[in-house]
């Protein structure tokens, strides 16, 4: 999530794929977190092979995206280290 969130001045999707398949509580609260934190204006998706609605609705975004400006400019990145591998090392340390 930390490198991805490099990229947060794009258009970026978090997608949580075989939706039907039950995740445990706390990794899909980190998950979102972490998202939230490093990428606050990515889309969030679920999609299932068991519902293929859920699978068109992420490649239609995925289309639409890549033809749309993205508004969004972040001024700076946050991180504490130029070493995308140390980049946040410490800020996990401190919550």
């Amino acid at each position: 999530m930390e490198r991805v969130g490099a990229q947060a001045s794009c258009r970026t999707a978090v997608v949580w794929t075989k939706d039907d398949v039950a995740a445990p509580d706390a990794v899909t609260k980190m998950i979102e977190t972490a998202s939230g934190e490093f990428m606050p204006a990515a889309q969030t998706m679920r999609t299932t092979i068991k519902d293929p609605d859920t699978i068109e609705a992420c490649f239609a975004w995925a289309i639409e995206a890549a033809t749309a400006k993205f508004p969004m400019q972040i001024e700076q990145e946050p991180r504490l280290s130029h070493d995308p591998f140390q980049a946040l090392r410490r800020f996990y340390e401190r919550h």
